[in-house]
This record gives C-alpha cells, sequence and structure tokens, in this order.
C-alpha cells in the first residue's frame, strides 16, 4: 500500500522508550507532515491506541539482506521518508540503507527528528553520516554533543538543535495541553525503579550483580525509614537485551523485606506514564524512566550508565546531586540520596514541561510556539 510517509526507528521491539518515540513522530507527521498514510518500519504488527501497523520486516530474516529489500519496497512506496527519535546512527550499513531510501522515495527527501549522532563505529559509518546530513531536508538532533558531531562533519546541512520527541506525548490534539497525567504531591506514593543490564551483556556480569545488590541494600534501608512501597517497572521486554532478567534478581534480594509491586513490560506509553506519576520518587538507569518521570512531575534519580543519560539531565537543569554515575555508587550513598530526597525534595529541573514541548515541536517548524 502505498503511504504518505514511511516512518523509521527501533519500532517493535519491545521498548518503552522507543514506543514513546514512534507514538510522537507518528502524531507529528499527522500533524506538521500532513500525512494521512504512515507505513512503520517494525517486525511486528503494532496496534496501540490509533497507531495499527502490520509489519514491514521480518524477524528472522530467510536471506541475508532480506529486511534490506523491504526496507526499499517500503521506499518506493513512499513520498518520503522521517526517521523518528532515537539513537540510530551508528554503522554505514545502516546509514547507508537511510541514503538509498531518501533516493527511492516519490520526493526524493529525508526528515530526522529528535535523532542523535554517533558513536560511530569506524570512519565508514561517520563518512556515510556525513552524506545523509548533507542530502537529508532536515535533521532535528535532540543533544548538544549530537549537534557539535554535525557541524564539524557538515556545517553547510540543515541541522538544527531540538529535543527528544518524547514530550510531545503530552499534546492532546492541535493544542499544547499536557494529559491529566499529574498527580498532586499529596497523592503520591512509592519508588519506582527501573533499570537496564550493561554490563551482563558485555560478559561482566559480576559487576552488574554487585550494583544491583547496593541498590537493594539501599532500597532496603529507605523502605524500614519510610514504608514506601518500591514499584519495579520493566521498560524493554525484549527476551535478552529486556529488563526482567535484571529485575527478577533484583526482586529476590527484595523479597520479604519490603513491600514490593512489579510492572511487566507492556506496549502503551502512557500506561507506564500513568504509573510513574504516581510516584514519589524514580530511580532511573533507563533514560526514557527519567524523561517519563519529569514529564509528569515526578522527581527521579538519574543513574547515568550511558553519556545520552548525563545529557538528558544537563538539557533539563536536574539537579547534580540527581545525576549519579555509576562507578560511584555503593548502598549508603544511594540510600542517603534516595532519603534527603524524600525527606527535604531537591527543587525540580529548570526547563519547564511547557518549554520542553515547544523545543520537542521545534523537530517539525522552525517558528512553532504553544499559545
Amino acid at each position: 500500500m502505498r503511504s504518505d510517509v514511511y516512518l523509521m526507528g527501533y519500532y517493535g521491539m519491545k521498548n518503552q522508550g522507543d514506543n514513546a518515540l514512534m507514538h510522537a513522530a507518528y502524531w507529528g507527521a499527522q500533524h506538521f507532515l500532513n500525512a494521512q498514510q504512515i507505513s512503520i518500519s517494525c517486525p511486528e504488527s503494532i496496534h496501540s491506541l490509533q497507531i495499527h501497523s502490520d509489519p514491514t520486516l521480518v524477524g528472522q530474516q530467510s536471506f541475508i539482506g532480506q529486511n534490506r529489500l523491504l526496507h526499499y519496497y517500503q521506499g518506493l512506496q513512499s513520498k518520503q521518508i522521517l526517521i523518528g527519535g532515537g539513537s540510530v546512527f551508528h554503522t554505514a550499513q545502516d546509514i547507508n540503507i537511510k541514503r538509498h531510501l531518501m533516493g527511492l522515495c516519490q520526493e526524493k527527501t529525508a526528515r530526522a527528528v529528535g535523532v542523535s549522532l554517533g558513536p560511530f563505529v569506524d570512519s565508514a559509518a561517520e563518512k556515510s553520516c556525513q552524506k545523509f546530513l548533507n542530502d537529508a531536508e532536515f535533521v532535528g538532533v535532540r543533544d548538544v554533543h549530537s549537534l557539535n558531531v554535525a557541524n564539524h562533519l557538515a556545517p553547510n546541512a540543515n541541522v538544527k538543535l531540538t529535543f527528544d520527541l518524547a514530550p510531545l506525548l503530552l499534546m492532546q490534539h492541535e493544542k499544547c495541553l499536557p494529559l491529566q497525567l499529574n498527580a498532586s504531591a499529596e497523592d503520591k506514593h512509592g519508588i519506582g525503579v527501573c533499570l537496564n543490564p550493561v554490563e551482563r551483556l558485555t560478559g561482566d556480569l559480576t559487576t552488574e550483580l554487585e550494583r544491583i545488590d547496593a541498590i537493594a541494600a539501599a532500597l532496603i534501608r529507605v523502605f524500614k525509614e519510610t514504608g514506601e512501597t518500591i514499584k519495579i517497572i520493566d521498560f524493554n521486554g525484549h527476551k535478552k537485551f529486556g529488563d526482567a532478567q535484571v529485575h527478577r534478581y533484583l526482586i529476590e534480594k527484595l523479597k520479604g523485606k519490603v513491600l514490593l509491586e512489579y510492572y511487566a513490560y507492556q506496549d502503551n506509553p502512557f500506561e507506564t506514564l500513568e504509573v510513574l506519576s504516581s510516584l514519589k520518587l524514580t530511580l532511573a538507569m533507563r533514560l526514557h524512566a527519567s524523561i517519563f518521570s519529569y514529564l509528569v512531575d515526578t522527581p527521579f534519580i538519574s543513574l547515568n550508565y550511558h553519556p545520552k543519560c548525563k545529557g538528558w539531565c544537563d538539557q533539563i537543569g536536574q539537579d547534580e546531586s540527581m545525576s549519579l554515575s555509576l562507578d560511584t555508587l555503593d548502598a549508603q550513598f544511594l540510600s542517603d540520596r534516595l532519603l534527603k530526597q524524600l525527606n527535604q525534595p531537591f527543587d525540580l529541573p529548570k526547563l519547564n514541561k511547557r518549554d520542553a514541548v515547544t523545543l520537542s515541536l521545534a523537530n517539525w517548524s522552525n517558528d512553532y510556539e504553544c499559545h
């Protein structure tokens, strides 16, 4: 079926952050690109709120290059290409597919919105990205580091520092109105925990388990002093790369010692926003757990496993004491921070949500303002 836009990203991979980016990019394509028919790059069916999409890719390729051919078919059937959010510029092969699709689509054009650039695996990837930036109609990057990369590679390209797409979840139709997700401070209860597997994916399981032991000890102390329920929330439901394996280990450490609730991964990002909106505090290792918490006015402590986490905290003006490196994490230090936030809250991030929405809307129009 022919489409107005072929929307590309890491969609249909059971990642709540990417689900949010997909919903936001889909909404933007409808409202700013006048797209009536939108096809989505995904290996499985998507049925989430207003989005209903059949698979355009396959999970298991029957032959090498099958998904590349399927991408090209979608490109030929589409007027333009839209790369909707996330860290999607790393390898020459993947970037070249995006470049080829730009040439195959009917309007010979592509936009990338709310994306970050790099880290590149090699010089070939860097050169491919340079070509993409120079040929694309517009690229909105979500962080200063990506803007610096773009300015170095392609100083004359149409690249603008914008913002993450996720704040667009707060939009209702054409108006800048937040969804009803913000519980009052008095109605918020519980501590959310959103971890992810980092070291185990590279074989360093010992370091990861030692950190989870420290987090468990900190949460047990905090529960004893506050009685706050610990609510563990999966943001990634992938069988291999997901959060369940890490959270299962944490649950075993906490079982019988704290009041405990577990929220398994589910596809609807708005339901996860609702859970986070009810919390008094989030301990967030997943980037979009931090972003979601910010969007619903729930204070969060960011456990920065990747520069993008620290970059997000810097962008919104998060108090430095609420932005922690994994290297300095121990049970005493973490429990002290959690208790201090619960008893004497730090200031909320300096960037208010209305401005965040406006920055996110800049991915679509240079002169958009909320009224």
